[in-house]
């Protein structure tokens, strides 16, 4: 598979059932979580644990559809932008004229993954629409933090992985997807000098 393929747009992940598109956000904010505290050195454990949080939650939504509320991902989604502003400001900190790039990064990685939570929410009501273009947002927001041609690969490759089991397991709107059972984060190992 060619390397520039890209990530899944939202005109692409609409093709996927409703809980297959969530699964692609949590993978891709899942693989590139260890980044965040790679980028932001000084942003803490407690700041790492609530991106992780999260990340869980929007994989047990995907895993059993209805066992996670709206009210339990828009809590979740809320905590990680307060992370993602906190991230913003520490990289504006002290900067005339450019932000630290590192720390900002960081800041968009921790958007990614409140996208991915959001999206969550979205197709915990039913709006498969909304969902998918927040799900999008989610893997291009962690696309851009990382600008990694490795990143953007193995989200296609996920994208299309969950479309072969879709139709292969004849999936619809309502269908458990086990984020874990798409197999290694990086299935070519990891790129060189990752995280940082």
């Amino acid at each position: 598979m060619p390397e520039d393929a890209g990530i899944a747009t939202d005109q692409e992940l609409p093709s996927l059932p409703r809980w297959a598109v969530i699964a692609y956000a949590a993978r891709g904010v899942r693989r590139a979580l260890p980044a965040f505290a790679a980028r932001w050195p000084d942003a803490g454990a407690e700041r790492v644990q609530v991106l992780t949080d999260a990340i869980e939650l929007i994989e047990r939504a995907c895993a059993a559809p209805g066992a996670v509320t709206f009210e339990q991902l828009h809590a979740a989604g809320n905590a990680v932008m307060d992370v993602s502003m906190a991230a913003a400001a520490a990289a504006h900190a002290g900067a005339e004229d450019q932000p630290d790039e590192r720390i900002f990064a960081a800041a968009q990685l921790a958007r990614a993954v409140s996208s991915a939570a959001s999206g969550a929410k979205s197709a915990t009501a039913g709006d498969d629409r909304f969902a998918a273009g927040l799900a999008a947002d989610a893997v291009g927001f962690a696309d851009l933090a990382l600008q990694s041609p490795a990143f953007a690969a193995v989200a296609r490759r996920d994208f299309e992985a969950l479309q072969a089991k879709s139709r292969s397991d004849n999936w619809d709107a309502e269908s458990a997807v086990d984020v874990a059972a798409l197999g290694a984060e990086w299935p070519d190992g990891a790129p060189d000098g990752w995280p940082g």
